[in-house]
């Protein structure tokens, strides 16, 4: 079976549905977000869980996954349909934004497949929730059900968040913390203040990234009325608070070391990540794109090692 897409009045060569979803999917669900989000907090909520003592349950770190791997994958499908003719715009006039969109061969994934991909990862997440419910009760529900709200939430009503200031704190900050405290939560039935720190710490430094994103999104996100950090306070000044985020972050690891937990070494990773973060946005500006794919790869790297200096305290 073959789809022509049509965008702006262009039709692209028509593509066998299979050819399409291979090829794009992973520019759909924009895979380094993905990957940049998803494994630095499952790390460091397995390493929260570690901390514990308590015995570990890998099958459900395994469902866990695959639940925040749908729910990322919802949030970047609707984004999508969303954006679509600001992301059209700028693939078609090869702006800097087209590097991230770019699909193979001109061919855009048509809509109705998106949106089969979007459903498919909701059936794919109330079935792994149900599994993860007959093995860890309700608190189960209520992390899913937040991570399902903000991935409704940024462009969607009531919240909207995209059209009120700061979004990507606002909304990443909390998705942080509930992502590591979930995590841990599936892997030994509680959690622990450790997990709220260095999921907060992790949220800032998510943040940072996504302040540059929004910021590659300039043109298009203030002619849709948004008001990411770049439209509300302006470019420049927008760039001050991208670097801020990662400074702050080590805050929460600092506050948490002076209460006892094993946050010494993961504060020093911070502030290290932190420094090379803020060097990157100061050497690579004003490119955007590259600050953005630099700052997503430390901010994982935060989340990677603070992970391991959890769990390996010796090294």
């Amino acid at each position: 079976m073959a789809l022509l897409a049509q965008k702006s009045g262009k039709t692209y060569p028509a593509l066998p549905i299979t050819t399409m979803l291979r090829r794009n999917l992973f520019k759909t669900a924009r895979i380094e977000i993905t990957v940049a989000f998803l494994i630095p907090a499952v790390m460091l909520g397995l390493a929260c869980a570690v901390d514990t003592g308590l015995p570990i349950s890998w099958e459900n770190m395994y469902l866990g996954i695959g639940v925040i791997f749908f729910l990322i994958l919802i949030s970047n499908g609707l984004n999508n349909i969303i954006d679509e003719e600001i992301d059209t715009a700028a693939i078609e006039s090869g702006s800097e934004k087209s590097v991230m969109y770019h699909f193979t061969d001109g061919a855009h994934m048509p809509r109705g497949v998106l949106l089969c991909v979007i459903v498919l990862s909701g059936i794919a997440v109330i079935s792994l929730l149900a599994i993860l419910f007959s093995r860890s009760g309700y608190p189960v529900i209520f992390f899913v059900l937040f991570g399902l709200v903000m991935a409704l939430e940024y462009n969607l009503p009531p919240l909207k968040l995209a059209y009120h200031p700061f979004p990507e704190i606002t909304m990443l900050l909390p998705s942080s913390i509930m992502a590591v405290s979930g995590v841990q939560y599936i892997l030994v039935s509680r959690v622990t203040s450790l997990a709220v720190c260095v999921g907060a710490a992790f949220g800032m430094f998510s943040a940072a990234w996504f302040v540059w994103q929004s910021m590659i999104d300039y043109e298009g996100d203030k002619k849709a009325g948004k008001k990411t950090t770049p439209v509300y306070m302006g470019p420049l000044n927008a760039g001050v608070v991208g670097v801020s985020y990662p400074v702050l972050g080590v805050v929460p690891l600092i506050i948490g070391t002076n209460n006892g937990l094993p946050l010494y070494k993961p504060a020093w990773i911070g502030c290290v990540c932190a420094l090379v973060m803020g060097w990157a946005m100061t050497y690579y500006a004003p490119n955007a794109f590259k600050i953005w794919k630099n700052a997503m790869t430390i901010s994982f790297m935060f989340g990677v090692t603070s992970s391991l200096a959890i769990i390996f305290g010796g090294f």
